[in-house]
């Protein structure tokens, strides 16, 4: 009798039974639940080439941000409520770990905690700054060798000119 349980819709004060019905478990749910989400998705992720794993991934990263967003404070910084944002880096790594927990869970694996990644490292000024300066210095090699390189190319053309 467990897997039953009655039905009673109140009128006017007085209760009245509509019948029974099954209750449904949680595996039932958690499958019925999957199912439904993955009725827009047509071909495994394994078989995906990659520009389509890159759009399917892109729409899991929106919807982990969007469970974590604030969205007063987004509408007040606007696009630049994501650079930097502590508050927000701390709690997508918690959805993450939370979310393997639950695969772990459901799918009765046990997911290595190298796929999540449970910190993360926070850019500060000072290092936007110093890989700024690095790679000027890069381009700046770049263009130098460039130009020894042509200046080189013309010295060796003009001796093989010369009689």
């Amino acid at each position: 009798m467990n897997d039953v349980k009655a039905v009673f819709v109140s009128v006017g004060g007085s209760r009245k039974r509509l019948g029974l019905v099954k209750r449904t478990g949680h595996k039932q749910k958690w499958y019925d639940g999957v199912l439904e989400a993955s009725s827009p998705y047509k071909i495994p992720f394994r078989k995906l080439s990659m520009v389509q794993r890159t759009r399917r991934i892109d729409a899991v990263a929106k919807l982990v941000i969007a469970t974590c967003v604030d969205r007063g404070e987004m509408r007040l910084r606007g696009k630049t409520y994501f650079e930097r944002n502590d508050n927000l880096a701390v709690d997508v790594v918690t959805v993450l770990d939370w979310l393997r927990t639950r695969l772990q869970y459901e799918l009765k694996v046990n997911l290595k905690t190298e796929t999540v990644s449970t910190s993360f490292t926070p850019l500060n000024d000072a290092d936007t700054a110093v890989r700024e300066e690095e790679e000027e210095r890069n381009a700046t090699e770049i263009v130098r060798s460039e130009k020894d390189y042509s200046t080189a190319m013309s010295l060796l053309c003009e001796s093989r000119l010369e009689p």
